[in-house]
């Protein structure tokens, strides 16, 4: 693979080889928000799904790029963990589940998480759904015929995972974030009735996100 990602952040898996004392949080202000990238681990995902292998060659990944909150709650613990190892680790366990598997059996590898106001993570986020969402390389209508064939449930957050190269899901995520974009993304959520957006605008408002768009750097 000829092509420079970031520094890996966390290998995630499920089970007990990763518990949550891996991936505290560092203490945030309040309405913080990750946009996040991990991919899974192609050589795992075959082994359960020999069909992907002729779909995953060269550079060609299953990513899933998205919104969590900065900081997850962990029952009556006075610390956090880390959202988006959080969520993570939630979607491949979905994963696991729909194939019957058992926890640890799937490796993620999550490459970045930006912190930002929940704001413009959610803007971001909704930037590039927006245009990649029912595409050729959405690989949600994938998962849905799978989970029909084998009577597995749908993982949460399949509607946002991709199948294309590393280098143009990399792009996408870079793009999505520019100020440009994240006020489109913003737009967006707050033009229209469509239940995504609906879903947007009640989580930015659990979070404690407001009706402006707020970026985090204005505020350093």
């Amino acid at each position: 693979m000829n092509f420079n990602l970031p520094s890996l952040q966390f290998a995630v898996r499920t089970g007990r080889a990763f518990l949550p004392r891996d991936y505290w949080a560092p203490e945030l202000a309040p309405a913080m928000g990750h946009l996040y990238f991990w991919k899974l681990s192609n050589t795992e995902i075959i082994k359960v799904f020999p069909e992907l292998a002729d779909m995953l060659t060269d550079d060609s990944i299953i990513c899933k790029i998205g919104y969590a909150g900065a900081v997850r709650k962990y029952k009556s613990s006075p610390f956090g963990l880390i959202g988006a190892v959080a969520r993570c680790r939630e979607t491949i366990r979905a994963w696991e589940n729909m194939a019957g598997l058992p926890a640890g059996s799937l490796l993620a590898r999550l490459y970045a998480y930006e912190i930002g106001t929940v704001e413009e993570t959610m803007a971001a986020e909704t930037f590039l759904h927006e245009r990649n969402q029912g595409t050729d390389i959405h690989f949600e209508p994938w998962v849905l015929a799978k989970c029909a064939e084998i009577g597995g449930k749908r993982p949460s957050g399949s509607s946002e995972l991709y199948l294309t190269t590393i280098q143009s899901l990399w792009g996408k995520f870079m793009n999505c974030q520019t100020r440009r974009n994240k006020a489109l993304g913003w737009d967006a959520i707050h033009s229209s009735n469509a239940m995504p957006m609906v879903r947007a605008r009640h989580h930015i408002k659990k979070a404690g996100g407001g009706n402006k768009l707020i970026f985090a750097g204005d505020a350093a």
